[in-house]
């Protein structure tokens, strides 16, 4: 998910990539507000990758859909017979 946000993603290195991926889970995941998912991360983040976690964090928030499938579409069942699982 992160990689298409990078512009030379072979060139990132662990550290970063770690910062960046803590990020995208508190987005894509955890329901945490965009602008507090990104704010902290680039906060608690190395002084020398901040920016290139705020540029790729902003990218990732608002690429994210802005809900989630259900249960039935993302398992291509009708939605009667997941409820009743």
């Amino acid at each position: 998910m992160i990689d298409r946000f990078l512009p030379d993603p072979e060139r990132v290195d662990l550290t970063a990539r770690t910062w960046l991926r803590l990020g995208a889970f508190q987005l894509a995941f955890l329901g945490t507000p965009p602008h507090a998912a990104v704010s902290a991360t680039v906060e608690a983040a190395p002084r020398k990758i901040s920016g290139l976690c705020n540029a790729v964090l902003r990218k990732v928030a608002t690429s994210l859909p802005v809900e989630w499938p259900t249960d039935a579409l993302r398992l291509s069942q009708p939605e009667w017979i997941v409820n009743r699982l």
